[in-house]
């Protein structure tokens, strides 16, 4: 079984055009049976075994033959994570990519020592993550959606405390307000289009935007270029491939391990 990511979506549309060498097989992530193996005593071990697992990068824009989406994937043991019988398989598609970017950009948020941040696309899979990891680390969340109904959610589904709708007429002012009032210095930024913006212009001096999507495929916009200057703030980029590839062994044995807590 796989399942539709966004940037499985992006792939296919062309927009990582230059980064990944075409033709391809979509599909970043599934669930599956191994049924044979190349090699190495890890590897025996899974045999016969429900996992889940990603497609494997082989260097810079270069990924091992098949997607998810192919009959049958080929991917390193070092990106299978083995199941039980308590996890599903709906689960379980779906259950590295998310889990290990919630866990990365928790990663970040801990770098730059964020005692609050802003999210956006907060009803998200990923940003309901983020909700539990944040709280569990101490992190104070504004919360932003874009439906009342998310709102409610993820107040009483996911004990948020700060959930802003960005239909409101006064979603900024607000957001404005809370920002301030529990001092965000991160915002963890996955729409693009003019909430972009929006976001940036209330974060404080040396604040810092990570944009890790685009779920309104549309373009940056709404950056107040001044602002940006005078406030010394930065636009840092996070995506899981690279934030992974920098880690030591240990370091990605530890992401996945926590990563699987989460699915």
């Amino acid at each position: 079984m796989a399942v539709i990511n966004p940037s499985d979506t992006y792939m296919m549309a062309g927009y990582y055009n230059g980064t990944y060498k075409y033709p391809l097989t979509p599909g970043s992530e599934g669930c599956g049976t191994v049924v044979a193996y190349g090699g190495g005593w890890a590897a025996w071990w899974l045999m016969g075994k429900r996992v889940a697992f990603v497609r494997c990068p082989e260097g810079a824009g270069k990924f091992s033959i098949g997607g998810s989406y192919a009959e049958y994937a080929i991917t390193n043991v070092s990106v299978c994570v083995s199941l039980d019988d308590s996890i599903t398989t709906q689960q379980a598609a779906c259950g590295i990519l998310n889990p290990l970017s919630a866990v990365g950009l928790l990663d970040r948020c801990l770098h730059h020592k964020a005692k609050a941040v802003i999210q956006t696309g907060a009803a998200s899979q990923l940003g309901r993550m983020m909700i539990k990891l944040l709280a569990q680390n101490g992190i104070e969340v504004i919360n932003i959606v874009r439906k009342e109904e998310q709102v409610q959610m993820l107040k009483n589904e996911y004990r948020a405390h700060y959930v802003l709708n960005s239909e409101d007429k006064c979603f900024e002012q607000d957001l404005w307000n809370l920002t301030n009032d529990l001092g965000a210095t991160v915002a963890l930024e996955a729409v693009a289009g003019e909430l972009t913006g929006k976001v940036l212009q209330v974060l404080p001096r040396g604040g810092i935007l990570i944009q890790y999507g685009a779920l309104s495929e549309q373009r940056v916009s709404g950056i107040n270029p001044i602002t940006l200057i005078f406030k010394a703030q930065k636009i840092e980029p996070f995506l899981l491939t690279y934030w992974i590839k920098d880690l030591s062994y240990y370091g990605q044995w530890s992401a996945f391990s926590a990563s699987k807590a989460l699915i």
